[in-house]
This record gives structure tokens, C-alpha cells and sequence, in this order.
């Protein structure tokens, strides 16, 4: 696994915020963390009081939107 950032032009932080939105999950993301150009970063904001079931719910979809949209990078005519 390599620790190099995603290309800025994909835009992979708004594609995974849009993909969330679709499944009912809020994300906050924003690219350019690292030199204000490269860097890709998802923000979550759960309540204080969340059941197991709800944190449950935002590990699986991420989990599932991340590997969605990763792959997809992967995939050529992408």
C-alpha cells in the first residue's frame, strides 16, 4: 500500500461525499490537506449519544463508498 496522495484532478474526497449522500450518510470532505493542493480528507461528526447500530451504519458505508470509489480509480477509462 503506498501513502502517495490521489491525483487532485479526481477529486476523490467530493466523489466519496456524494456517493454518502446517496446511501444517507453526511460527510464533511475537503481536498488539499496536505500542501493545499494534494491531500484528500474525510471528516465524520457523530452525535455524542449514537447507537451501535447507527456507528455500525457509518463504518460499513464508508467502508463500502471508499472501496467503491477507489476502485473505480483503479479501473481504466476512469
Amino acid at each position: 500500500m503506498s501513502k502517495t496522495p490521489f491525483d487532485p484532478a479526481f477529486k476523490l474526497h467530493a466523489a466519496i461525499k456524494a456517493n454518502c449522500m446517496q446511501r444517507g450518510l453526511l460527510v464533511y470532505p475537503m481536498g488539499g490537506t496536505i500542501d493545499g493542493q494534494y491531500g484528500d480528507h474525510i471528516l465524520l461528526a457523530p452525535p455524542y449519544i449514537i447507537t451501535s447500530s447507527q456507528l455500525d451504519f457509518v463504518i460499513d458505508t464508508l467502508h463500502q463508498v471508499i472501496s467503491e470509489e477507489t476502485q473505480k480509480l483503479a479501473t481504466p477509462g476512469n
